[in-house]
């Protein structure tokens, strides 16, 4: 009825050909458990579904903020022509600046 879809298997570690099922916070890298334990011991290492729920809490706040700041931007790009045009009718700092217009 519907398509096979493809088996994804897991990445291995190219030192030891074990899957990287852990997480290296400090790197930003994945790590087999045989890695961990040969050279990352003390470190912050965690699984990295523990990390990537912790990006989403960070991420979420900003997907909310972004509406918010697109309209920010947009009202400044339909005030940039008239703040254009009153640096075009301003003289110069020797001639007395822009005071009166504003």
């Amino acid at each position: 009825m519907f398509p096979q879809l493809p088996v994804i298997s897991p990445r291995l570690c190219p030192q030891h050909q074990r899957p990287l099922d852990l997480y290296y916070h400090d790197d930003k890298e994945c790590l087999c458990d045989q890695c961990c334990r040969d050279g990352h011991k003390g470190h912050r290492v965690v699984k990295p579904q523990e990390e990537w729920k912790g990006r989403w809490r960070e991420l979420v706040p900003m997907q909310a903020e972004t509406p918010r700041r697109i309209q920010e931007m947009e009202k400044e790009l339909k005030e940039f022509p008239l703040t254009a045009q009153l640096h075009k009718l301003c003289p110069g700092p020797t001639e007395g600046g822009c005071g009166a217009l504003l």
